[in-house]
């Protein structure tokens, strides 16, 4: 049996022009090289000239509006925005500050408020001072903390004062194991 080979006559790129093979991979890298060349230098001069431009108008724009801004209020920005920033890292760190937050903001009246807070998570004890509007409200605030099942026992009451139409208050809430690990 004959090799394919010798079937062909012995040319196996027969209908192939093998001669002209380089010069045509040479004129299309050719073509591929200038294009790319041609869009470089566009980028280069032309678009990098349309940037610097644009960027120009804008420092002009942002001079024009910090001229209308007074120094101290643009200090005032900073120091504001800098603390949004450092008050977010700290809680975003402090997960279980956040989250008591939100416990007690679900067990407290509309008509209540703190002042202070202190949790002692090793004791699961919360210590608790502020306001209510009337003697009632602050009564209907513990009853609620005593009805609620992640505290273990009735809210003691350390200290009570009456100014101005409003109750101060001072109270101990002790919370149940339970709670203390959902936070």
């Amino acid at each position: 049996m004959a090799s394919p080979t010798q079937q062909n006559g012995g040319d196996v790129f027969r209908g192939i022009d093998t001669a002209g093979l380089p010069w045509r991979i040479l004129l299309f890298s050719g073509i591929v090289f200038g294009l790319s060349l041609f869009i470089y230098f566009g980028f280069r001069f032309g678009y990098e000239s349309y940037l610097d431009s644009r960027s120009e108008t804008l420092d002009q724009k942002i001079q024009e509006l910090a001229s209308q801004i007074s120094q101290e209020d643009q200090q005032n920005l900073i120091s504001f925005y800098s603390q949004l920033v450092n008050l977010r890292t700290v809680l975003e760190k402090h997960q279980f500050i956040v989250k008591s937050f939100d416990f007690l903001d679900k067990y407290t009246l509309p008509t209540v408020y703190y002042s202070g807070a202190k949790i002692m998570g090793v004791d699961r004890v919360i210590e608790l001072s502020g306001g209510a509007k009337s003697m009632d409200d602050f009564i209907e605030q513990l009853a609620v903390f005593d009805a609620a099942p992640e505290f273990d026992e009735k809210a003691i009451v350390e200290n009570v004062q009456f100014s101005n139409q409003e109750v101060g208050f001072s109270i101990i809430l002790h919370m149940s194991a339970d709670a203390l690990k959902k936070l």
